[in-house]
């Protein structure tokens, strides 16, 4: 059997209450009911950091490192000095009580984006940027159930948690996910670090256990995890291919897309990550894919930061395609090309941050 890549999938499960994001001032601070993949991702990292690092310093630039050869965390984050050998997707809540097992993905609740606003800049009657937030609800993939909050938080006082900032200290609760909620989780590994799926299962859970966003030093936000590894065969990628219609078909954003200069999900900018896509996929080199165009697109914008690792400090605020925007496509020609172009996308992602788990797309039946 020819492996086109690695999955880790499986369970994750609040220990203690998780506080995952910034908050969003006021009165009361509310967690993200998701976990994004650089939350996991830098969880992962500093653990790796911590048990492998030779260097009595924090080392910045692991490209430089005379000890990279040997070092897990070079070889799973950056061996090729420009992409990730590993994926950290989005840990989205599972439907508790779904017959079929679903969990909650992202869905649009108004429609925003339209032919005339193709960039940012249209759209500053919006207000600022730092104002803007994802008008969204969440859909069961299992069960269709659709639900504004897909997990009931739960509040706390915040009194000796939020700090002395003035932000902060009109804080008077927060509002976090409560012990005992599964979310589901997908990681993906490059095929050339097969060698290490143990130890990233090992160390996974560790760093989990550790915490994952605020307050871990106080016991907030551990996670047991329950996941296991499995490889994605060619022939199912195949498989998958035969599913879409080249001639015409949607993508659906399963989380934030960092845009860039382009703005929105172009058809040059769809093509160039499906090549990309394909050539990870099916271990060859870029295939030629015919044009295709945008006819329709139904989006929203959001910001997108975090903290980087690298420089130990704040990523400038960038405009994002929320999660749950869908882009429709249509092509000229019925390509068996671009379908498996397409179908290896799935497992890849469009835009920057891939590591961290934006831009993890799906691609649809077109409406």
């Amino acid at each position: 059997m020819r492996v086109a890549c690695l999955r880790l999938s499986g369970k994750l499960v609040s220990k203690t209450p998780a506080f995952i994001g910034g908050g969003n001032g006021g009165a009361v601070w509310r967690s993200l009911e998701y976990i994004p993949g650089s939350f996991i991702r830098g969880a992962f990292g500093v653990a790796l950091i911590k048990a492998f690092c030779v260097k009595p310093e924090r080392v910045n630039n692991h490209e430089n490192c005379e000890a990279r050869d040997g070092c897990p965390y070079f070889q799973l984050f950056s061996e090729d000095y420009k992409s990730s050998n590993i994926i950290f997707r989005y840990g989205y809540p599972e439907h508790v009580g779904c017959p079929k097992g679903g969990v909650y993905h992202p869905l649009l609740r108004d429609f925003c984006g339209h032919e005339q606003n193709d960039s940012v800049e249209d759209f500053k009657g919006l207000g600022s940027l730092n104002s803007w937030n994802p008008c969204r609800t969440y859909i069961c993939w299992g069960c269709g159930h659709v639900a504004s909050n897909p997990i009931n938080l739960m509040r706390m006082e915040a009194d000796g948690l939020v700090g002395e900032t003035a932000a902060s200290k009109e804080c008077s609760f927060i509002e976090v996910i409560p012990p005992e909620t599964p979310f589901r989780l997908d990681i993906v590994l490059a095929l050339k670090v097969e060698s290490c799926v143990d130890f990233v299962l090992h160390f996974l859970a560790d760093a989990l256990l550790n915490g994952v966003g605020r307050w871990k030093r106080m016991g907030f936000g551990r996670f047991a995890a329950k996941m296991k590894a499995e490889e994605i065969a060619i022939d199912d990628v195949k498989g998958r291919a035969e599913e879409i219609d080249s001639r015409k078909f949607a993508v659906r954003l399963l989380s934030p897309m960092a845009m860039g200069e382009e703005r929105l999900l172009t058809p040059s900018v769809l093509l160039e990550a499906a090549r990309r896509g394909y050539s990870r996929v099916f271990h060859m080199g870029k295939p030629v894919l015919p044009p295709v165009r945008l006819v329709h697109k139904n989006f929203l914008f959001e910001k997108h930061g975090g903290w980087s690792l690298k420089t130990e400090r704040r990523r400038r605020i960038e405009p994002a395609l929320s999660a749950g925007s869908v882009f429709q496509f249509e092509c000229d020609e019925n390509s068996r090309e671009l379908a498996l172009a397409l179908a290896a996308l799935e497992y890849y992602a469009v835009g920057a941050y891939k590591p961290h788990g934006c831009g993890q797309v799906v691609i649809e039946h077109a409406r």
